[in-house]
């Protein structure tokens, strides 16, 4: 039975990554969030998806974030009462500040010192030894024979572990599966936003095919992990979801700019099978908390 380490959530689920999410409702609170990421220098993640509080809700939701810092300009009544009702039901540690209600300078102490708070409490968190059947990979398809090989190779494995994924087919909306290996394994489609079903298999992402939709359809749907072929996807680099690139074709003597060259060990040309295995192994590396060219890169803003 193969495992990694991660970070077993109340609700069940299992994030790979420990971060504490500032969320801010409206631009200003966007601005005191910004200004609390700079002044607690480590573990925090801003969200500027302002308006989109579906957006929001998944992030804090999310299997990789720990706890949230919740910043609005007016949260009051009904509105208050269903969000941190949200909150409670996940079962992490989280604050809310009315910012609305008190000046700028309270607003920004008032947020920094729940920020401090929570992460000293995640700070204790451990990683433990999980099952794989508890990560869900987001795998990113191209429409080429060799992508499809090594993706339908590492699927072989994913289904030895009685594991889950989300198959995305960008322009996926009128496109039907030719791999007879993918159609026998999928288990559902998912829409924008929904969380896959509990059975093991694939569930395949039908759209939408722009790159923003296809990301809130992955933080929805509690995939902890993306791998994807470099160079195809150029939206795939945030702070919550870490996004695995490989190349599987490189030229010689060429240095790829991606995390896992699949082209080639030395001189010999690797195989498929050798290329899945290096792909799944990857995976597991990164779940257990290597970290990747995008997250050594990133900002502290989820665009």
């Amino acid at each position: 039975m193969t495992e990694f380490i991660g970070f077993p959530r109340p609700d069940g689920s299992v994030g790979i990554r420990n971060h504490v999410l500032l969320l801010g409702l409206d631009q200003a609170s966007v601005n005191i969030c910004h200004k609390v990421a700079g002044l607690v220098k480590v573990g925090l993640h801003v969200l500027s998806r302002t308006g989109d509080r579906g957006f929001l809700s998944d992030a804090a939701r999310h299997p990789n974030a720990a706890g949230s810092v919740v910043v609005g300009e007016n949260l009051t009544g009904q509105d208050k009462d269903s969000l941190i009702s949200d909150l409670e039901g996940w079962g992490k540690p989280f604050g809310v500040i009315e910012a609305g209600s008190m000046g700028f300078m309270e607003a920004l102490s008032r947020a920094t010192q729940t920020a401090i708070d929570i992460v000293q409490d995640v700070s204790t968190h451990r990683r433990e030894l999980v099952r794989f059947s508890k990560l869900m990979p987001a795998l990113f398809h191209a429409p080429d024979d060799l992508t499809t090989g090594v993706l339908v190779g590492l699927l072989k494995r994913l289904r030895e572990e009685n594991g889950r994924c989300l198959w995305i087919e960008k322009e996926a909306k009128n496109q039907k599966i030719m791999n007879p290996e993918i159609k026998k394994n999928l288990a559902g489609e998912v829409a924008p936003g929904e969380v896959p079903g509990p059975d093991p298999g694939i569930y395949r992402v039908k759209g939408p095919p722009e790159d923003e939709g296809i990301l809130k359809t992955v933080l929805g749907s509690g995939a902890q992990i993306m791998a994807f072929p470099s160079g195809r996807w150029k939206f795939m680099s945030n702070a919550l979801i870490p996004g695995l690139s490989f190349a599987l074709k490189t030229d010689p003597g060429a240095e790829p700019i991606c995390d896992l060259d699949l082209g080639q060990k030395g001189d010999k040309q690797l195989n498929v099978e050798d290329q899945s295995l290096l792909l799944f192994s990857e995976i597991l590396a990164t779940s257990s908390g290597k970290l990747t060219r995008g997250e050594l890169l990133c900002d502290v803003l989820i665009a």
